[in-house]
């Protein structure tokens, strides 16, 4: 768990919403509202990956969300940000995951 305001949501796995597989994993705010944005974050180590294009690809539903979406950063050796991407730029992924409030999920793709 992470963001700006990470105590104020909760993470789970959720066995019965799901697109495909056996789970999918849940961020709910624990109030109201939350204000700032919190996520749910992976770490891989890159060795595998150097000198390569990589692509970072999931089905995203947004449930009463203001924002719901994949971001994918690259840092180097001291923790310096060397590429970020946090779908925001694209304009019709945020549209369509902001449009959906009930029961769609939209495929997210990031690819460098």
């Amino acid at each position: 768990m992470s963001g700006a305001n990470a105590k104020a949501y909760e993470m789970a796995l959720d066995h019965e919403t799901v697109h495909g597989g056996k789970s999918s994993a849940t961020i709910r705010c624990r109030n109201k509202h939350c204000g700032e944005f919190g996520n749910i974050v992976q770490t891989v180590k890159s060795d595998e990956y150097q000198g390569r294009r990589i692509r970072l690809s999931a089905w995203v539903k947004g449930n009463k969300a203001g924002h719901a979406g994949l971001w994918m950063r690259v840092d180097g050796p001291h923790s310096e940000i060397l590429a970020f991407d946090n779908m925001q730029t694209r304009e019709k992924a945020v549209r369509s995951i902001g449009a959906c409030r009930k029961s769609c999920w939209t495929s997210s793709p990031l690819a460098w």
